[in-house]
């Protein structure tokens, strides 16, 4: 009987020894800070890489266009409101033949041609790629096709004398039939100082942005790139009101991958985390290129973080990120200025409000 005990005994250590080691197998060493990071950034340069070359990036950066003027910009001064209500249907781009030479005759370029309870336009992706084109009619206009579809789900904006106003815009946008993403913004303001603004664009390979901004006393800003529930980079900055500079920093945040810099000026230190467990032999510096401001971001290339790791080498997370840091800093502006929404979503959405376009075909 004590053989069988002392034989199962063995069987079940043997078992444990076996699972203990195919779990280490899986598992694997923890990878170092310097791994950790080169690991993190070369996925984020892989997603930058491929968000830059969807439609949805041109989407958000139409590059010189973005200067545009807003649809709306010019309306600030009274009280209104547009809601979504106020705008459904299906409208669609046309070439109006006679009136090419026009440049405010709106009333021309779209017609309804349809019922919804949705905002739907139906326009040539060249309107939306390079928007100044919605304001200008060209002879060339005649060929173009309504290849791009834009289908909001939500829409309001209402606004008060002076900077008060309370805006939110759900799209869905679809390029040759094929989805392109979809966009959510949400911005409001109560005062001349307090401003709440959030944006999120989810791109059809996976990949998501998001922007938030809130203003007053206590400002927060945050942005982050995420690969479906993963986030590759992360980036959040907290600050107060100072009366002598532009603000001072409270707490900032910066996530590559599993690895975390904290900067907290409450207790004067900088920590540098991977999985959650602090690198006591690393260092960080910062850098800043505008060094008398209080919101400087990695993210928009007005700051940098410089890494001293436990073998005594050092690198720039700009050095790792490398050229993909000024598509970083598009995204980053794209984000918080949203042109798309302005030049283009909000203009259609300001003449139909106005009665400028018909109810049928020129």
């Amino acid at each position: 009987m004590k053989r069988k005990i002392n034989i199962i005994g063995a069987v079940l250590v043997s078992a444990f020894l076996l699972w203990n080691c195919t779990e280490s197998k899986i598992a694997g060493p923890q990878k170092s800070l310097k791994e950790s990071l080169t690991a993190g950034s070369e996925q984020l340069n892989t997603a930058i890489d491929e968000i830059a070359k969807t439609p949805g990036y041109s989407v958000l950066n139409p590059g010189q266009d973005a200067a545009l003027k807003s649809g709306t910009a010019d309306t600030v001064e009274y009280f209104d409101s547009i809601s979504l209500a106020d705008i459904s249907g299906i409208y669609e781009y046309q070439f109006a033949q006679a009136n090419y030479r026009c440049h405010s005759c709106f009333h021309r370029k779209f017609v309804k041609t349809g019922d919804s309870s949705l905002l739907v336009v139906m326009l040539p992706e060249k309107q939306v790629f390079h928007p100044y084109r919605l304001h200008h009619m060209y002879a060339e206009d005649s060929a173009l096709v309504n290849n791009f579809k834009i289908t909001a789900t939500d829409y309001h904006y209402f606004f008060n004398r002076g900077l008060m106003y309370d805006y939110k815009l759900t799209a869905g946008l679809m390029l040759d039939s094929t989805d392109i993403g979809s966009m959510d913004i949400e911005s409001n303001r109560n005062s001349w100082k307090e401003l709440n603004y959030s944006s999120s664009y989810n791109f059809s390979n996976n990949y998501s942005i998001n922007f938030s901004r809130m203003t007053g006393d206590t400002s927060l800003f945050s942005f982050s790139l995420l690969n479906g529930t993963d986030v590759l980079l992360k980036e959040s900055l907290q600050t107060v009101k100072n009366d002598t500079t532009w603000g001072r920093e409270k707490e900032y945040t910066l996530t590559i991958g599993n690895v975390e810099i904290v900067r907290n000026t409450s207790t004067d230190s900088i920590a540098v985390y991977v999985d959650g467990v602090l690198q006591q032999n690393a260092s960080v510096d910062f850098i800043y290129s505008q060094p008398n401001r209080g919101e400087c971001w990695f993210s928009a290339r007005t700051r940098d973080i410089q890494i001293t790791f436990d073998d005594g080498t050092q690198t720039s997370l700009s050095e790792l990120i490398g050229p993909s840091m000024d598509t970083l800093k598009n995204l980053v502006s794209s984000m918080h200025n949203m042109y798309f929404a302005t030049n283009v979503v909000d203009y259609i959405a300001w003449n139909i409000y106005k009665g400028r376009i018909s109810n049928y075909s020129n």
